[in-house]
């Protein structure tokens, strides 16, 4: 129990800090009973100036996919918020914020060797003492991050290796590992990340970002994603299970909501976009993972790039090649894309009894579109996709 505790203070700290130093407000913190909790191991910024409580997150709504882990906490009074709380107790906690390395090395660290860290020396950067101790009882490698390099937003193939390894710390077994058809974009994995992304499928500490398993592993960890693997970690009766119908319950919630043609975000599988007359169309990934392959919507149209940039068609796309509309249906990808679908989906079944059929929605039959080696009329498939 005085772990558990101990961690979660953790997750108060790490959750609210910047690069440099905790973020938050100065004040004391109390619990729900209005006892004082102890936060001598935090280190606020400033003295207490005045009693605060957090009673909840203007960011974090009921149904918010992850209310329970982070709210749990809270209720405790050990959660911190990016904000101070307003006269009501209402702070900001900005669950979509990424999380650094530095900060997610720090809260295993002190979930799992918090009395060793004041016996390291203090170091070039406020989190070098987390990160000798993370050397030293092999938590991270030097090879794998530097420390110069902790400040940067860590993976979810990073977050995964490290907290397969904690959970060996504690004692668990860490070597059972998922079937690879769990994680549909295994193949996508770094080689050296594979096996603790399947140690933590199966341990059930994360369960993908949609409904097929999809893990995403160059994605950042969010501080909402971060709040839910440790809590998961610390309460194992809190862990995903294989059998559950809700297993991917979580990612199905953190798909995106955008208007077709609005500004939005790089569109992914499980994202909603409601087309012009109201219809709702949630983007599936298709062959080659090109998402929204005849679903008759136009996903692109809108993207806003770092640089400020909207995607529309006839721009220059992510994988450099131009966007191409198939004004039939709306529907846009990218030329490479198009090229990939016209490979893809023509079809080599047995030729159709009725002349103008189609098929794989790109594809007409022609009676009279095709001769063979005579001359002789046979036939043949159309497509009747967008020109590219």
């Amino acid at each position: 129990m005085k772990r558990v505790v101990s961690v979660v203070l953790v997750l108060v700290m790490v959750l609210s800090m910047t690069t440099t130093s905790f973020a938050g407000f100065s004040g004391t913190l109390r619990d729900e009973n209005g006892n004082i909790v102890d936060q001598t191991s935090a280190k606020p910024q400033q003295n207490a100036t005045s009693d605060l409580v957090i009673k909840s997150f203007s960011d974090v709504p009921r149904s918010h996919w992850a209310y329970d882990a982070i709210m749990s906490m809270a209720r405790k009074g050990l959660v911190n918020g990016r904000t101070a709380p307003n006269e009501y107790g209402v702070a900001e906690f900005r669950p979509k914020n990424h999380m650094t390395r530095a900060e997610f090395i720090t809260v295993i660290v002190r979930y799992l060797y918090s009395d060793e860290i004041n016996t390291q020396e203090k170091g070039s950067y406020w989190y070098s003492p987390y990160y000798k101790v993370a050397l030293d009882k092999e938590l991270v490698k030097q090879s794998e991050f530097s420390e110069s390099k902790l400040g940067y937003d860590i993976t979810r193939q990073e977050m995964s290796m490290i907290l397969v390894r904690a959970m060996g710390a504690t004692g668990e077994d860490n070597t059972n590992m998922a079937a690879l058809e769990r994680i549909r974009d295994h193949a996508t994995i770094d080689p050296y990340y594979v096996d603790y992304v399947r140690v933590a499928y199966q341990a059930g500490l994360i369960g993908g970002l949609d409904k097929y398993g999809t893990f995403a592993p160059r994605g950042i960890l969010k501080r909402e994603e971060a709040s839910t693997v440790l809590h998961r970690l610390i309460e194992p009766s809190e862990r995903l299970k294989p059998s559950e119908e809700d297993l991917n319950a979580e990612a199905e919630a953190n798909g995106t909501v955008f208007k077709e043609g609005e500004a939005h975000d790089i569109p992914k599988a499980g994202d909603t976009v409601i087309k012009a007359d109201g219809t709702k169309v949630v983007i599936k990934e298709g062959i080659f993972g090109v998402l929204g392959i005849g679903q008759g919507v136009d996903i692109w149209t809108g993207l806003v790039y770092l640089n400020g940039e909207i995607a529309k068609e006839g721009t220059l796309s992510l994988d450099h090649s131009i966007f191409i509309k198939w004004h039939k249906t709306g529907e846009m990808h990218t030329q490479n894309e198009w090229t990939m679908i016209y490979n893809e989906t023509y079809p080599y079944e047995a030729i159709p009894e009725t002349d103008g059929e189609i098929r794989n929605i790109f594809w007409q039959w022609d009676a009279d579109g095709g001769y063979d080696d005579y001359g002789r009329v046979t036939g043949a498939w159309v497509w009747i996709g967008p020109f590219f």
